[in-house]
């Protein structure tokens, strides 16, 4: 029977199949999530009217009495697929109802030396997802080595003394963390806990942020940082955030940078970032800063061979203009910062413009001319795929 409504059930579960797809990949926050940019016209211009189609078809052919079963058959999966979003974020608000508060996350860059081990007891919420970022324990070598963990609020508020956040806030009474240091789970100390007064973020959700540890040997300091997501890359710039600018990092320097800070706020570095002398991959989310519109840019650093030692330059916000039809467009602002052993720090500004077929616009402030022959990277264009991004 369902034989002659198969074309309406396929082109159902291959909407199904995107949809599901698509709706998981966004509830996690995965890079991957950025495809989704990509089949989005698939799904939305193609594959959803011609279902409509097929279904409305099968009304008219079988003069309105088509089966249930085969309704089902032809919209079902896709209507179950599209629950997938809210549902999922009901239950989000439900576990973060029941628990009192939503779960914190955390970054640990190891510093210090020697090989670190956190405080993973259950009064302090600890949870982890092996093999999305957790490494335990965060190996002493290479220095800025990280691991990413979870903090869930305690279910009861008797538990909760122990639990370092108020909510996304860490309590103004964490003054000091344990922690263990060297191998063979040695036991563990208390180090002093410093927060350096550096620029919080505004304007982003609390969701989107987490606080990163910078482990040294005689203390810690945490600093609350904006995270990485797929989101804010393809977000038109006019309803982004206002300031919010995405950062990449190529280094060509024989020791790499651990930690970074940008008109005062952190930079959310990953480890693959450590040694990143090509130009970065555009699939992977960059990191977000908070910027005033064509302020001087203060940016300082530290590197693995002295952790605890700023370096400081002065840059000039690059000028990049756009005509008024492509800046309502452009996607969100972006910078890439250049380092080298032998060159003082430089920047390029960029933004991607849509161009309304699957091709992007790529629109550049002039590139550093110096790093052209010290480093691998020293266009931003050279880390984009030249047969679908055209250059303005």
């Amino acid at each position: 029977m369902l034989l002659r409504y198969l074309p309406a059930i396929v082109i159902g579960a291959v909407v199904a199949v995107l949809t599901a797809t698509a709706s998981t990949l966004i509830l996690l926050d995965h890079p991957a999530a950025l495809l989704v940019v990509l089949y989005a016209p698939l799904l939305g211009v193609v594959l959803l009217p011609a279902l409509l189609l097929a279904w409305l078809y099968a009304l008219v052919r079988d003069r309105g009495r088509t089966p249930w079963v085969a309704h089902l058959a032809m919209l079902g999966p896709a209507m179950l697929a599209a629950l997938i979003v809210p549902t999922g974020q009901g239950l989000r608000r439900q576990h973060d109802g029941l628990f009192g508060a939503p779960p914190v996350s955390e970054v640990h860059v190891n510093l210090t030396g020697r090989t670190l081990w956190l405080d993973d007891s259950v009064s302090t919420g600890f949870t982890s997802t092996p093999g999305i970022g957790h490494v335990m324990p965060v190996p002493a070598l290479p220095v800025g080595q990280t691991t990413q963990i979870t903090r869930w609020p305690p279910a009861r508020r008797a538990d909760g003394r122990a639990f370092p956040y108020a909510g996304h806030a860490l309590k103004p009474s964490r003054l000091q963390i344990g922690r263990a240091l060297g191998d063979g789970r040695p036991s563990p100390d208390v180090v002093p806990l410093r927060r350096p007064s550096a620029a919080l973020p505004h304007d982003l959700p609390a969701g989107d942020l987490r606080h990163v540890y910078y482990h040294y040997p005689d203390h810690v300091d945490v600093v609350l940082t904006p995270m990485r997501s797929p989101r804010l890359v393809r977000t038109p710039a006019r309803r982004a955030p206002a300031g919010l600018t995405l950062v990449s990092v190529a280094d060509s320097s024989a020791v790499p940078i651990v930690r970074l800070e940008l008109n005062g706020q952190n930079v959310d570095l990953l480890h693959a970032d450590l040694a990143q002398a090509t130009c970065p991959n555009r699939r992977e989310p960059q990191a977000p800063v908070m910027l005033g519109t064509d302020t001087p840019l203060t940016v300082r650093w530290q590197r693995a061979d002295a952790p605890q030692h700023w370096h400081e330059a002065q840059l000039a916000y690059p000028a990049l203009p756009l005509p008024s039809g492509l800046a309502k467009q452009a996607y969100t602002a972006q910078l890439m910062l250049y380092f080298s052993d032998t060159l003082p720090p430089a920047v390029q500004r960029f933004q991607e413009v849509p161009t309304g077929d699957v091709r992007l616009s790529l629109a550049t402030s002039p590139a550093p001319a110096a790093y052209a022959a010290v480093s691998a990277c020293a266009d931003v264009a050279s880390g984009y795929d030249l047969q679908v991004v055209k250059p303005l």
